[in-house]
């Protein structure tokens, strides 16, 4: 979906996961103004991050209707781990939709498509004709530039810089300051790890 078509939600929202990943998300749904319901995870209940208190854990997810609420995803994206993934997936296959959380402070062209769940932090820049699939976090201060593609559950660390023309696939980690140079092509599941330069 393009950018411009990105509203603010009535629903509530519901994260799970709330370690570090879940602080920065907590911030940027506040500063959109976004109502925070809670959040699943495995630490007991009523312990909190920033406020938000813990109000079940994963198993919980089906004792909550998808009309009355919108999932983020607040799990972080590690190297060679799924968890994010399958958090992702379990929530579809329960009918929910999940939130494109943006930071006011990324500049983001006007006809960039998004899937579904996608995050971008503070300070990232995206240019035209790029597209981004669902699940997939630009962190921050990311520069994504024309023409480029991001598959659905990959993560573009904090200061990457994305030429134009690239092409990443699906589950792609690409490690903080990384530098891919145009055209690039990336393959499914790569871990590319900071400060590379890919060409």
């Amino acid at each position: 979906m393009k950018v411009s078509s990105l509203k603010t939600n009535a629903k509530p929202v519901l994260l799970l996961g709330l370690g570090g990943h879940a602080k920065v998300l907590i911030n940027m749904l506040r500063l959109r103004g976004r109502d925070i319901k809670g959040a699943l995870s495995p630490d007991p209940l009523g312990a909190a991050v920033l406020g938000v208190p813990v109000i079940g854990n994963d198993s919980d997810l089906e004792s909550f209707s998808p009309n009355d609420i919108e999932l983020v995803n607040a799990l972080g994206h590690l190297p060679n781990n799924n968890i994010r993934d399958t958090l992702f997936k379990s929530g579809k296959q329960y009918g929910f939709s999940f939130a494109n959380v943006i930071h006011p402070s990324a500049i983001i062209a006007e006809d960039v498509k998004f899937g579904e769940g996608i995050q971008i932090m503070a300070g990232a820049i995206i240019e035209p004709a790029v597209e981004i699939g669902d699940n997939s976090i630009v962190n921050t201060g990311a520069s994504i530039n024309h023409d480029t593609i991001i598959g659905v559950h990959s993560h573009i660390a904090p200061g990457v810089v994305v030429c134009g023309g690239a092409n990443i696939g699906d589950g792609v980690f690409v490690g903080a300051a990384s530098s891919l140079m145009p055209g690039t092509i990336v393959n499914d599941n790569t871990f590319i790890k900071a400060n590379e330069l890919v060409k």
